[in-house]
């Protein structure tokens, strides 16, 4: 069983999402940098049953969690460690932040806690992630917290009338560890 300290943070704390996390997470979608830094499918929003079909995951591969503020426990957010091959012990990881909470340090706090559970209680070996070129705070993010980048997919998608790349990032257990 997983410890709770193991999942908190100074602010927020990584939790499972509830039902009642669903009207959150739908507005969420509903805006615009939320959704097309989140995914390369069209910038539409989820409806709520999809969102419900998300909060029911149960699966071996697929982990997703609820970012909550500490002292409120309101979800500001959703990290998820899946794709994972447990016998690569390799996975992905993606993060998603509400947008008043967005450029606070949440996001890089609840992706410390992720990593360490994906290496620490998951024992992963290798995480992986995917950044558009355009979301360049995000990419920082990610290499102040030791990703590197790997490689590009270039002209990957089209926003705006403006192709974008899309940047593959990866960070093994022991860069972890020395990070």
């Amino acid at each position: 069983m997983l410890q709770v300290s193991l999942l908190k943070g100074e602010k927020i704390y990584l939790d499972v999402l509830k039902q009642e996390d669903a009207g959150a997470i739908e507005e969420w979608y509903k805006d615009e940098e939320f959704t097309r830094n989140m995914d390369a499918v069209l910038s539409i929003p989820k409806h709520q049953k999809s969102v419900q079909k998300m909060i029911e995951l149960d699966s071996k591969t697929d982990f997703l969690f609820a970012i909550r503020e500490l002292t409120t426990h309101k979800i500001i957010g959703i990290v998820g460690i899946d794709g994972i091959l447990w016998n690569h012990r390799t996975a992905w990881i993606s993060i998603g932040i509400g947008g008043t909470y967005r450029a606070k340090g949440l996001g890089k706090e609840a992706l410390k806690l992720a990593l360490k559970l994906a290496f620490l209680e998951f024992n992963l070996y290798r995480l992986q992630l995917t950044v558009f070129d355009y979301n360049v705070s995000a990419q920082k993010l990610y290499e102040q917290l030791g990703f590197v980048h790997e490689g590009t997919y270039r002209s990957f998608l089209e926003r705006d009338n403006k192709r974008h790349d899309m940047l593959l990032y990866g960070l093994l257990r022991e860069e972890y560890i020395k990070n």
